[in-house]
C-alpha cells in the first residue's frame, strides 16, 4: 500500500478540500436504485450480510448519465439480472474501507473486472478505474443496511483493450510493438492471459541497440535476440504495482527471474537497475503494464 502524504497534508486536505464525507447510517436519495438493483442481481443477502465488504457506488445521477450513453433506460437494464450483478461486483470491494483509508493513495482490486487506484488530491480523493477515468468521492461512510457504501459521481469500468492494442495507441512504444510483431511474441499478448509486461520505451529499445552494439534496426532484425530479450520482460498473471515482491524475484517467460530490490528498483544485468514507478501502471483486459525507461537484458544462458 502507499502512503506518500505526510500527516500535514492529510491533516490539510481533511480540514479544508474534501467534500462532506460526514459518517450517515441511513441512505441517500442518490443511492434510491440500489436496493432494487441488489435484489434483481440475487444479491440482497449483502444488506444483511455484507458487513466486511465496500461498495463504490454511482450515484443515480451518474447511472442515469453511464445509461444513456449504452442506449438503455434504468428500467429495461434493472431486468437484465447478469449485467447487473457484473456492475454490482466491479464496484464491490472485498474488505471495509473507511473514509480515512480513502484519503491514502493506494491500490484496490473489485470482486469484478475493474483495477482501481485512489489518488489523494487537493479536491478529495479519486478513484482511477481500469480506463484511466476519474470518479470523486461524493460522500463516506453511508450505509444500506450492513453494507459499507461510499457515493461517487461515475460508474467505473474495466479496461476493454488487451495489451497489444494498449501498445498499438501509444507513441511512445512503437519499437516495442514493431519488436513484439517481429519476434512472434504478438499473439501472445493477444492471447486472454492474463500478463505482466515491463514495457521499454522507444528511447529504452535505442539505449538498448547501443549496449549491444548494434544499430536500432539490426536488433529490430534479429528475432532470435528480440524473443531472447522480449521474454525477460514478460511474466504470467496480473501483477499491479501494489503487488511487485520488492526484496524477490518474479519468474519470467524467458526462464531467468527478475530480480526486485527492496529498495523499489528492478535488476538488469549489465547495466543499474531502474526504479518501476507508481501510478504509471497501465491496466488492459488480459492483463497490466508497467512502462520502463531502460530496456531489461537477461542472463547470459
Amino acid at each position: 500500500m502507499l502512503n506518500w502524504l505526510t500527516p500535514q497534508t492529510t491533516d490539510f486536505i481533511a480540514s479544508h478540500s474534501r467534500p462532506d464525507l460526514s459518517a450517515n447510517d441511513g441512505t441517500d436519495p442518490s443511492l434510491a436504485w440500489l436496493p432494487t438493483a441488489l435484489q434483481n442481481a440475487g444479491m440482497g443477502s449483502l444488506l444483511s450480510h455484507g458487513a466486511g465488504l465496500t461498495l463504490l457506488a454511482p450515484s443515480e445521477a451518474a447511472l442515469h448519465r453511464w445509461l444513456a450513453n449504452r442506449g438503455r433506460s434504468q428500467a429495461d437494464w434493472l431486468t437484465d439480472a447478469e449485467f447487473v450483478r457484473r456492475l454490482l461486483l466491479d464496484h464491490l470491494l472485498p474488505r471495509p474501507i473507511d473514509e480515512a483509508q480513502l484519503l491514502r493513495a493506494q491500490a484496490l482490486s473489485s470482486l469484478g473486472r475493474v483495477p482501481l487506484r485512489v489518488e489523494a488530491t487537493m479536491q478529495g480523493p479519486m478513484l482511477v478505474d481500469g480506463q484511466q477515468r476519474r470518479a470523486r468521492l461524493l460522500r463516506g461512510d453511508l450505509r444500506l443496511g450492513a453494507l459499507r457504501v461510499h457515493l461517487i459521481d461515475r460508474v467505473l469500468l474495466a479496461p476493454q483493450q488487451s495489451l497489444l492494442e494498449l501498445l498499438a495507441h501509444r507513441s511512445d512504444f512503437c519499437d516495442l510493438t514493431e519488436a513484439l510483431d517481429r519476434s512472434g511474441l504478438a499473439c501472445v499478448l493477444r492471447s486472454q492471459g492474463p500478463f505482466t509486461l515491463f514495457a521499454p520505451s522507444n528511447d529504452a529499445f535505442d539505449g538498448l541497440a547501443a549496449r549491444l552494439g548494434l544499430r536500432r534496426r539490426a536488433l529490430l532484425a534479429d528475432t532470435g535476440l528480440l524473443l531472447d530479450v522480449l521474454r525477460y520482460h514478460l511474466v504470467s498473471g496480473r501483477v499491479a504495482f501494489a503487488d511487485l515482491p520488492w526484496g524477490s524475484q518474479l519468474p519470467t517467460a524467458q526462464g531467468a527471474p527478475l530480480r526486485l530490490s527492496a529498495l523499489g528498483l528492478i535488476g538488469s544485468t549489465d547495466s543499474e537497475p531502474l526504479p518501476v514507478l507508481p501510478g504509471r501502471e497501465l491496466h488492459a483486459s488480459n492483463g497490466v503494464l508497467h512502462p520502463l525507461t531502460q530496456a531489461l537484458m537477461p542472463p547470459p544462458r
